[in-house]
């Protein structure tokens, strides 16, 4: 089978986690160093960031290699031949350089390459790669100077991100390998299916059988710039539970005040728990994980959001209004945390999952907040605020914590500015 792209490694969870930090390891071996990633948050990890993992060969499918004048070539597509629009658009803002030892020639994140292995030295190659409907005939050409060594060429692909990015059900496609090496030209093509942009692929089986994170794809699906979310601003500002969105500018108890003010928008918004994970496909082989996700115009639209949904959704309203917010990850669930100062010294989290929870508010619905006829702390809907704080904070102080302490696998922090940072796009929709 063919595993994951480039091994893609962030630094997006701070030392400090609330007012406890959570410690480093000893000193990393001779070769790696110490950083932050989405699996351990801090691990030692190799010095060259950009190692891609060898595929697992999947022994149900016969090995094809095509023979052309001076090399034999095989035809490569990650994921279990299939193509996940929604790592295409996380990720196209990310540039990785190939490191030369590995023999890997082209985009590091690559999905679809080409093995060549030259039986003559200074073969002149050319790649061509093209999946109809998606992306265009993409071009390569490199002189490859050892016989015998085995090759990785990938040339960077011209994507229809418009195309992709409206995918919402899978649909099959085709891929297009040509290759000529020293001027003697064979052509291949290879089936593929395409999954619906909601689907995310968060973790795949590596060689060792473990699997390897990939859930930083999830902040992609937090779109601080969505239309919806200047609606949703606008409606929090007219039931005045705060005056106006600030960030950071008059301190924690404003900060909280400002993310009830969101909650208590999308709870008027009758915006309920829904456990639908369900992707488009599954996976071939099994070696790839995914689930749905939802956009946040179809979380708001349809008034349903799993644990994910919201956690995305309400990301995405507080990094608008300035408010740093984190992606809690345990096996399983994922909740939303937050800081509540701009040194990051202090974080609260948050269970978006009882939003629609309970009784709702209903005699109060459209009546704004005053301090004399409808205060925010005595009204229903801060009480149920209250309880989702404390269920989330029990939640990390208990579980989570330990468990990224002890760097237990499906335990991560996804750091939304970071990611943002280290190049991982908010899906368009």
């Amino acid at each position: 089978m063919k595993v994951a792209t480039a091994l893609i490694l962030f630094l997006l969870c701070e030392t400090c986690l609330g007012q406890q930090q959570l410690s480093r390891e000893q000193p990393c071996p001779p070769g790696k160093h110490m950083e932050g990633d989405y699996d351990r948050v801090y691990a030692c990890v190799p010095d060259s960031e950009t190692a891609k993992p060898e595929r697992i060969p999947d022994p149900s499918t016969p090995h094809r290699t095509n023979s052309v004048q001076a090399a034999n070539w095989e035809s490569k597509f990650d994921f279990d031949d299939e193509l996940y629009p929604s790592f295409v658009l996380a990720m196209s803002g990310r540039r990785l350089k190939a490191p030369s030892a590995l023999h890997y020639i082209g985009d590091p994140l690559g999905v679809a390459e080409v093995v060549i292995r030259p039986v003559v030295p200074n073969a002149n190659v050319h790649v061509e790669i093209q999946i109809e409907g998606l992306a265009d005939k993409s071009v390569l050409d490199v002189t490859l100077p050892e016989a015998g060594q085995q090759y990785r060429i990938a040339p960077q692909l011209l994507w229809n991100y418009s195309r992709l990015a409206k995918i919402d059900q899978s649909i099959p496609a085709t891929v297009i390998y040509r290759v000529s090496i020293n001027g003697s030209e064979r052509q291949e093509t290879k089936p593929i299916r395409v999954r619906s942009v909601n689907d995310v692929p968060y973790a795949i089986a590596a060689p060792d059988g473990k699997l390897q994170d990939m859930s930083f794809l999830f902040a992609a699906y937090v779109n601080e710039s969505h239309p919806e979310v200047q609606r949703i601003l606008q409606e929090a500002l007219r039931y005045r539970a705060v005056n106006s969105f600030g960030g950071y500018q008059r301190g924690p108890d404003d900060v909280r005040m400002q993310v009830f003010a969101l909650w208590n928008a999308l709870q008027r918004r009758n915006v309920h728990y829904s456990n639908i994970t369900t992707a488009s496909a599954s996976s071939p082989t099994g070696h790839v994980q995914s689930q749905a996700v939802r956009f946040i115009d179809q979380s708001i639209q349809s008034q349903q959001a799993n644990c994910v949904d919201g956690s995305v959704l309400f990301a995405s309203l507080l990094y608008k209004i300035g408010v740093d917010p984190i992606l809690v990850l345990k096996p399983g669930h994922m909740f939303i945390g937050y800081y509540l100062d701009p040194g990051h010294r202090q974080l609260e989290f948050l269970e978006t999952t009882q939003l629609g929870a309970g009784h709702q508010p209903t005699i109060t619905r459209n009546l704004a907040f005053s301090s004399l006829l409808h205060p925010v702390q005595s009204s229903e809907s801060w009480q149920q605020f209250a309880g989702a704080l404390r269920y989330a904070t029990n939640a990390f102080n208990q579980e989570v914590r330990p468990a990224l302490q002890q760097h237990r696998p499906q335990y991560q922090i996804i750091d939304i500015r970071m990611a943002r940072q280290a190049g991982v796009n908010a899906i368009p929709h």
